[in-house]
């Protein structure tokens, strides 16, 4: 268990920065003194949860998958991840990202070993 945790931890490291980005946002947008801050962070949250997450969530499983095995339970732990970060900046109906995240992990991960395996195949081949 040990070897999959040091194994895991920068690639959730990663996502878990990447779920926080939208309270960095917030951070910013009440700095800078934007007076329509709620409007803001509406377009700013709704980037995250639709575009930055699912992209940064198939990126990371992409690359697991081309330095490691295929492994269910880190495709759970990109969902668990998710978790804090929905209960604190948006609210619990955000949970349902959770099933999509886990779904786009294991499609990114399926992608990386394919990519791995044929990178092995042209190398064999060469």
């Amino acid at each position: 268990m040990q070897a999959r945790l040091r194994r895991w931890w920068p690639y959730a490291l990663a996502l878990f920065i990447v779920y926080l980005l939208p309270q960095a946002g917030i951070w910013f947008l009440q700095l800078s003194g934007n007076p329509d801050v709620a409007t803001a962070w509406k377009g700013w949250a709704l980037t995250c949860l639709l575009g930055v997450n699912p992209v940064a969530v198939v990126a990371v499983g992409v690359l697991y998958g081309l330095r490691h095995k295929f492994e269910f339970l880190f495709a759970l732990l990109t969902g668990a991840l998710w978790i804090p970060a929905a209960l604190t900046l948006y609210n619990e109906t955000a949970l349902i990202y959770l099933l999509f995240y886990v779904v786009f992990s294991f499609g990114g991960m399926a992608l990386g070993n394919i990519l791995a395996r044929s990178a092995k195949a042209k190398a064999a081949a060469s």
